[in-house]
């Protein structure tokens, strides 16, 4: 695996996923028009650049992305850890952007939901958020 650092991910329309708190002990990804300072990006890849996971940095705390059914779940880790999910990244439309997809039996795609721009889960590969590629 090849460990990748990085400071932000930016969809193709110029948005940050960011770290946003959806209430006490929760917080979730959302896409933003500023990057907000404190939250930063490690980006892993399998070796042929195919798969990838994250692990979000935000205010010293680091998180892992999980799936819950259709949202994206973030979860406190010290450390990125095996059961950290795994996204296949979909070149969707022939650009130098990608999607992302579960590896799951059923895929789902990474799309965005409701007015506050929160990063979740879609079947129809047409919803799908584009993301300029970093790795």
């Amino acid at each position: 695996q090849k460990q990748h650092s990085m400071h932000v991910l930016m969809t193709d329309e110029g948005k940050y996923v960011v770290v946003q708190r959806s209430s006490k002990e929760q917080h979730q990804l959302a896409a933003v028009d500023t990057q907000s300072p404190g939250t930063s990006v490690e980006i892993k890849t399998d070796e042929d650049s195919k798969k990838v996971a994250f692990c979000f940095v935000h205010k010293s705390t680091r998180y892992i992305v999980k799936k819950h059914e259709k949202t994206l779940k973030l979860e406190p880790s010290s450390e990125p850890r095996p059961d950290n999910i795994w996204f296949s990244k979909e070149n969707l439309d022939g650009s130098e952007h990608y999607g992302l997809s579960t590896q799951a039996e059923t895929k789902l795609y990474v799309t965005l939901c409701g007015k506050r721009a929160i990063l979740c889960f879609s079947e129809d590969n047409s919803e799908c958020v584009q993301f300029n590629d970093t790795t």
